[in-house]
């Protein structure tokens, strides 16, 4: 048994659009490792009680205000079916999702259970910062962050040891830095200054642009670097300033702005 976490970034970039789907399509990428039942580290047994106590916090992260929004269902369920081709897998995953929203245990309880499976796995630091952004991307699902879920959130980022990744993810998507949070002509230029391009380029050469900066950005490239976590976290931020960028040129000139 088996989930395909490599998909997990094309498919929810495809899912939720604009600034945070391009966010997500790259920083997702590998959001779990692929299980290796050849491998002595670990059991394909283990594994999935790791992936259940996901899906267990899943469910109470997405109950937080009282109910499970249309918008989070959703997304579990087209999760769900993309990346699990075994019918009895996805059964199950969605039975402990509905289990976790269900509990009377704290969302706080479920995390430390969750903890506790990946930090048996070599990738433990991995599982656990993957976990914080599967966390934000079900929280973004609805396009709004409740007070209870944003408790949560922190909660998690915290009890799994990285408690500035909620602000950096959210950062982004709320566009609260300076930098192209407007379509004003000082802000706009500030996107084109991002992209390293004039405002009179064509609508080829902003996109090109776009992809050569992502690429050297790609959240699942620097990953993959032997770089330390501050260079990781100061390449994620600069992806999402250069998605931010292009999204808000490519809406002005869709608009009738500059072409």
């Amino acid at each position: 048994m088996s989930l395909k976490f490599g998909f997990w970034g094309a498919f929810l970039g495809g899912i939720l659009g604009g600034p945070l789907g391009a966010i997500i399509g790259g920083g997702i990428g590998l959001i779990l490792p692929q299980n290796n039942s050849k491998s002595p580290a670990y059991s394909a047994g283990e594994y999935f009680e790791m992936q259940k106590a996901l899906f267990r916090c899943l469910g109470k992260l997405a109950k937080s205000d009282g109910r499970v929004s249309e918008a989070e269902a959703d997304l579990v369920r087209e999760l769900l079916h993309e990346l699990c081709q075994e019918k009895e897998l996805r059964t199950q995953l969605i039975a402990e999702f509905n289990h976790g929203r269900d509990s009377s245990k704290s969302f706080a309880e479920l995390v430390i259970m969750f903890k506790a499976y990946a930090e048996l796995f070599p990738q433990a630091e991995e599982l656990k910062q993957n976990a914080i952004h599967v966390f934000c991307i079900l929280a973004a699902a609805d396009h709004q962050l409740s007070s209870a879920e944003n408790e949560m959130l922190k909660q998690a980022s915290e009890l799994l040891g990285y408690p500035e990744m909620v602000k950096a993810f959210f950062r982004g998507y709320r566009f609260d830095s300076a930098d192209c949070s407007s379509t004003n002509e000082t802000d706009l230029a500030s996107c084109y200054a991002a992209l390293e391009i004039s405002p009179d380029a064509t609508d080829q050469e902003v996109k090109k642009a776009y992809r050569k900066k992502a690429a050297q950005f790609h959240p699942d490239k620097v990953q993959s670097a032997n770089v330390s976590g501050a260079y990781i976290q100061e390449a994620h931020e600069r992806f999402i300033k250069i998605s931010n960028a292009y999204e808000t040129i490519m809406k002005v000139r869709k608009n009738g702005g500059q072409q």
